[in-house]
C-alpha cells in the first residue's frame, strides 16, 4: 500500500487543459477575401460546470469587436446555452454557438495546442453564408 501512494505522488496524472484565464495575441478578420490583422484578447472562467467568456476585445485598425459576457453550462462533453445544446468540449478544444441576432449565429472553435490558443470564429447569416471569419492565435497572460 505504501508504494501506491508513492507511485501516485510521483506520477500524477497530468491536468487538462483550461480556457481560464487571461489570453492576449493575434490574427486576422476576413471579409469578402480581404484580411484585416487584429490585436485579441480574451478573458474566460472555466470550472467544472460552466465555461464563461468574462470578456472579448478584438481591435482590427477600422473595425473592432467587443464581447460580452456569456456562459454556458457543462455537462457529459456538451456546452448547453438557454437549455439548448450550442457547443461542446473536450480535454483541449471547445466549439461554441451563439447568437448575434435573430439571422446571424456565431460559432467559435479554440483549440489548446500547447501554451497557444489557436481560435476561429465565424459569423454566419440564416442560410450558413460566411459572413466574417476571425483567426489568431493566443498566449495565456
Amino acid at each position: 500500500m505504501k508504494h501506491l501512494i508513492l507511485l501516485s505522488v510521483f506520477f500524477a496524472m497530468p491536468a487538462l487543459a483550461s480556457l481560464d484565464g487571461l489570453w492576449v495575441g493575434t490574427g486576422s478578420w476576413s471579409y469578402e477575401g480581404s484580411d484585416v490583422p487584429c490585436r485579441m484578447k480574451l478573458n474566460y472562467r472555466e470550472t467544472e460546470t460552466e465555461l464563461t467568456r468574462l470578456s472579448g476585445d478584438f481591435d482590427c485598425q477600422l473595425v473592432g469587436l467587443v464581447s460580452e459576457r456569456q456562459s454556458w453550462t457543462k455537462k457529459d462533453g456538451a456546452l448547453i446555452l438557454a437549455d439548448e445544446i450550442r457547443g461542446a468540449y473536450t480535454a483541449r478544444a471547445w466549439t461554441m454557438s451563439e447568437d448575434y441576432s435573430d439571422t446571424v449565429t456565431v460559432e467559435t472553435e479554440i483549440q489548446k495546442q500547447g501554451p497557444k490558443l489557436i481560435y476561429r470564429e465565424t459569423w454566419k447569416d440564416e442560410k450558413g453564408t460566411e459572413i466574417y471569419l476571425i483567426t489568431g492565435e493566443l498566449s495565456k497572460r
